[in-house]
């Protein structure tokens, strides 16, 4: 409490006095309000720290962004790439059904020959055999065959596939069965 008798009578001794023992009693602390002298600076910190977190998670979510679109590149060119070789094993396979009915032709008839590409359908598609000519002694029979698949459309190209397959006329054993560009 307040000492009255170290007072003689002067008024702002005593209303500093009152004051400090306010203060002590009830624990008030002048930082927590706006009459405090670092207030601002205060303010402006917690502000800053605001931004940083704010400018923090954009630049996150860029790169998270980033990331994401990357590997969803890498999975359609993927994709893209696989029905590539899908396609590239149905154009072989057609133009091997075709070497095959050539050598079949060749057996039954020695003397098969073609001179004009003539188209072979196998299923819905089909596949084309170039020529097939017969030199040398002993007679070696060269058969030249080529396919597409799908067929060519304005979106797409088709996988292309082109085989020559030199066969021994006489016994028809295979010599070579090549892929040429």
């Amino acid at each position: 409490m307040i000492e009255l008798s170290k007072f003689s009578g002067r008024r702002r001794d005593l209303q500093d006095l009152a004051q400090r023992d306010w203060r002590e009693q009830s624990n008030f602390s002048a930082e927590k309000y706006a009459c405090h002298s670092n207030y601002g600076a205060e303010r402006k910190s917690a502000n800053s720290k605001g931004f940083i977190a704010l400018i923090t998670s954009i630049i996150l979510s860029v790169i998270l962004l980033t990331v994401a679109l990357a590997f969803n590149q890498t999975g359609f060119l993927t994709r893209s790439e696989v029905l590539d070789s899908e396609y590239k094993e149905r154009s072989l396979a057609l133009a091997e059904g075709c070497a095959d009915t050539a050598i079949l032709n060749l057996a039954i008839d020695p003397a098969y020959t073609v001179t004009a590409p003539t188209t072979v359908t196998v299923g819905s598609d089909g596949c084309t055999i170039e020529s097939v000519s017969t030199a040398g002694t002993p007679p070696q029979t060269t058969i030249q065959t080529s396919a597409v698949f799908p067929a060519p459309s304005v979106t797409s190209q088709g996988a292309h596939t082109n085989l020559r397959v030199v066969v021994n006329t006489d016994d028809i054993t295979v010599v070579s069965w090549d892929e040429v560009p």
